[in-house]
């Protein structure tokens, strides 16, 4: 049986905890007219000044002090150091890396479960972006499922995941003939023909 619903994406930061997904820098928002994004929820870019040994006159006494662009301590983005101005990046989220979807990590699922692994060996290994889709399409099935069968998928993270993704994505590859038609003159005229073949 086919489940109709979603997960409300408020408790989306319940499942990042669950699975060590940390957001330090960032939040799941609404954004305007755009459905839900990741938003900073700091000033991704700060500034750290260290002064050398030696006060410049003028300069204040603030050697091994860091600064952010809001003028608070403790954050670092980019440091100053005798006129040399070197940016670092502040972490936006931490992803674990058995959340990471490559090669290796469709591998070692396929070894745990031996349905997936038939399907793999039927249909897959033609490319990794292909066995990536084909895992996260098995996945998604398997959420959209009310009742599980022996011949079901083991979850993973994944699954739950994709239950939080709507149910309708309008993309061009998804529209109708007419509504492509709409795209004559654009960039994505030839791209959209092409992909809705592959």
């Amino acid at each position: 049986m086919v489940s109709k619903s979603t997960l409300p994406i408020d408790i989306f930061p319940t499942w990042a905890h669950l699975n060590d997904v940390e957001f330090t820098n960032a939040k799941l928002q609404e954004t305007d007219g755009k459905g839900i994004g990741l938003v900073a929820t700091n000033n991704l870019t700060a500034s750290v000044k260290t002064w050398g040994l030696e006060a410049a006159e003028g300069k204040p006494e603030t050697e091994g002090q860091v600064w952010n662009s809001d003028a608070e301590k403790g954050e670092r983005a980019r440091v100053e150091t005798h006129g040399h101005a070197n940016n670092h990046l502040r972490k936006i989220l931490q992803v674990p890396h058995d959340l990471i979807l490559s090669t290796a990590s469709i591998e070692e699922y396929s070894k745990v479960d031996q349905n997936f692994r038939q399907l793999l060996d039927s249909a897959g290994h033609q490319s990794t972006r292909a066995d990536i889709m084909m895992y996260l399409l098995a996945h998604l099935v398997l959420s959209r499922r009310d009742t599980s069968s022996p011949r079901d998928l083991v979850p993973t993270p994944w699954t739950e995941y994709l239950k939080f993704l709507p149910r309708d994505i309008p993309v061009p590859t998804m529209w109708s003939e007419l509504e492509r038609a709409l795209l004559q003159g654009t960039s994505l005229e030839v791209w959209v023909p092409t992909n809705t073949r592959a």
